[in-house]
């Protein structure tokens, strides 16, 4: 994890995980859990609550949810391949994430349109 100079582009690193595997050679604990637990000890320290930008490692909606619920703001990069749904009902269909966009032009957010970034 690290703080992003946005008009330099230099990074100073915040926080680290090394994964670690299990006795079969799976991940031992989910990249999302691992990412929380470094938020943890930001919050702990009072950091104050800046723009989580992630790529699609971490496009899950546990991390999502717990991003919100704990204030952080977020940008996150969606893999095209994911099925979606935009009706939490049990009977609400699952299609491709690009579905939801077809006929649309791509769009590129700058930060000053993400609104309370402050990193």
């Amino acid at each position: 994890m690290a703080l992003v100079d946005r008009k330099t582009g230099q990074a100073f690193p915040l926080s680290f995980r090394v994964c670690e595997r299990d006795e079969r050679g799976c991940q031992a604990v989910s990249t999302y859990k691992l990412a929380l637990s470094m938020l943890d000890e930001l919050e702990a320290l009072e950091w104050p609550k800046g723009l989580v930008v992630m790529d699609s490692w971490f496009d899950c909606a546990h991390f999502m949810d717990d991003l919100s619920r704990r204030g952080w703001d977020f940008v996150i990069e969606l893999k095209s391949n994911r099925y979606v749904k935009s009706n939490p009902s049990p009977y609400g269909a699952w299609k491709k994430i690009t579905k939801s966009y077809q006929g649309l032009p791509p769009t590129i957010v700058t930060g000053k349109q993400i609104g309370r970034a402050h990193v």
